[in-house]
């Protein structure tokens, strides 16, 4: 077996309200990386938060908060997708799986929605989800930053701006994001021509992704931004490029809502997925 094909083999992790739940194995790889960062940073950096600084770590705080940190993110994906699968249910429509991935998730639906109003209500359940989230993570961090306990407010922080995040860019009207397939409904809403709004939906996804790639090589160069951020923007970028391309052509991946991005067999992983 080929390096590539093990690493994209899938584990049964759990099943939710009868859902499987599965990741691969990359996700071992990016979970180990996303550790290392979080832990090596509180180690040597302060952390700003407004008017409070948190100071560096010691070793075992540092990589317990990478740990639980890192936990907390990839929960917060499968929370995400869990709103998408649970809203499609509601819909009437059966769930396949969530698969996580190294970047992010999906909920694999077994059939497409039947009309706009469902497709609207499946795409914004997930940001939304992100959205609660991320407010309850910052609060729990102003609580914990009144109590000085200064673990739970880095990651009560990090959890909530990485909620804030997945949300707004889950939100970036560009199939096959979840900002697309909104943008997708309210076009098949008004000309009742689905393959009409997919086609304007994922030409705006390609817009979406220049824009990104634009933004990293023209903010970047006179930034001192870190290079993770810079990899990340071109990579979300590329990303919503495949995505929109191969989700155009394929019927089963116009099955996939996804939080992320992960292209290969269909982008963001194959099914309609959100």
């Amino acid at each position: 077996m080929k390096l590539q094909g093990f690493f994209k083999r899938q584990i049964l992790v759990a099943r939710v309200y009868g859902i499987p739940v599965r990741i691969d194995y990359r996700w071992f790889i990016v979970f180990a990386m996303s550790v290392v960062l979080i832990a090596a940073n509180v180690r040597k950096y302060p952390l700003q938060l407004s008017k409070l600084t948190i100071p560096p770590t010691g070793d075992f705080i540092a990589w317990t908060l990478g740990v639980v940190t890192t936990l907390g993110l990839f929960l917060s994906v499968f929370g995400h997708e869990l709103s998408h699968a649970l809203m499609g249910r509601a819909e009437g429509i059966e769930i396949e799986e969530i698969v996580l991935h190294p970047f992010g998730g999906l909920a694999r639906l077994k059939t497409q929605p039947q009309n706009p109003r469902a497709e609207f209500r499946i795409a914004v359940a997930g940001p939304a989800a992100s959205f609660v989230f991320s407010l309850v993570a910052f609060a729990g961090m102003m609580l914990t930053a009144t109590l000085q306990f200064n673990f739970g407010t880095a990651f009560f922080f990090f959890i909530g701006a990485g909620n804030l995040l997945l949300a707004v860019f889950n939100l970036f009207p560009g199939y096959p994001l979840d900002g697309g397939r909104v943008l997708r409904a309210i076009i098949w809403k008004r000309t009742g021509n689905i393959r009409e709004a997919t086609r304007i939906a994922g030409f705006c996804g390609q817009l979406i992704s220049l824009v990104l790639i634009a933004f990293r090589h023209l903010y970047g160069r006179g930034a001192h931004l870190p290079r993770l951020f810079h990899g990340s923007v071109v990579s979300a970028g590329r990303c919503v490029s495949a995505g929109s391309r191969n989700q155009c052509g394929s019927q089963r991946a116009a099955n996939c809502h996804g939080a992320g991005c992960d292209v290969p067999p269909v982008s963001l992983d194959p099914g309609t997925s959100y």
